[in-house]
């Protein structure tokens, strides 16, 4: 961070997995805004990352050209859209899959094929927050994927078989439902499973966010980011 006359007035921060650098922070008031404070900051950041063996970094970017035109100068370029949808979804009537409590050893079985590292730290992170809910989908007694609630917001959620995807959700969007009057849920603009079960269910699209990064990972085909702060 950076502080002037006893203020703070920018920051910057990351999460740090196996190769993975998430920019999951970076701020700056208005007044210290084009002042040569911030990049140099991200930098530090970026630096520290890459010094703890981090060789694959990505943003979940607002679409203000200034945010946008710093993160590609680093090297993180647009990978795909991130499009929040939200809503009272209707009914759907898939089956064939069955859900029961999720463990951090099982998502972080999933994780490590989907999204290219295990992350165990974040899944004990998840399971201990109060009202959240974590969900290991099961076929025929093998795990399929996961997802988590919170509140109507879904995410993260992974499936291991493309196929598996659109009951997945459909258990995940039914279950929200349940516990709030409006379901969140964001899904990146390369998973057509995703975008097609989303607006079957009758969720609007309400806002667009950009992923950008150094290098594609893992299956974003078949993966719903939990958000802003941890990917």
């Amino acid at each position: 961070m950076a502080v002037a006359e006893g203020r703070l007035v920018a920051l910057a921060c990351a999460i740090h997995r196996d190769d993975e650098w998430f920019l999951s922070g970076f701020w700056a008031s208005a007044d210290a805004r084009q002042q040569g404070i911030g990049g140099p900051l991200l930098r530090q950041v970026w630096d520290e990352g890459v010094r703890r063996g981090a060789r694959r970094q990505f943003v979940w970017s607002s679409i203000d050209p200034t945010a946008i035109a710093t993160y590609m100068k680093l090297g993180m370029l647009p990978g795909s859209q991130l499009f929040v949808f939200s809503g009272a979804p209707r009914a759907d009537a898939r089956a064939g899959l069955e859900t029961t409590a999720l463990t951090a050893e099982v998502a972080s079985s999933v994780d490590d094929t989907i999204r290219g590292v295990p992350r165990a730290v974040d899944h004990e992170w998840w399971a201990s927050k109060a009202g959240v809910v974590g969900r290991a989908v099961t076929k025929r007694g093998k795990v399929a994927g996961y997802y988590y609630l919170d509140k109507g917001q879904i995410g993260p959620a992974a499936w291991l078989a493309p196929e598996e995807g659109p009951a997945l959700l459909a258990s995940a969007i039914r279950e929200a439902a349940l516990t709030a009057d409006e379901v969140k849920i964001v899904v990146p603009g390369m998973n057509r499973v995703g975008l097609e079960t989303v607006l079957g269910a009758g969720l609007r699209l309400v806002r667009t966010s950009h992923l950008l990064w150094t290098a594609p990972f893992g299956r974003m085909e078949q993966y719903i980011p939990s958000g802003p702060l941890l990917f």
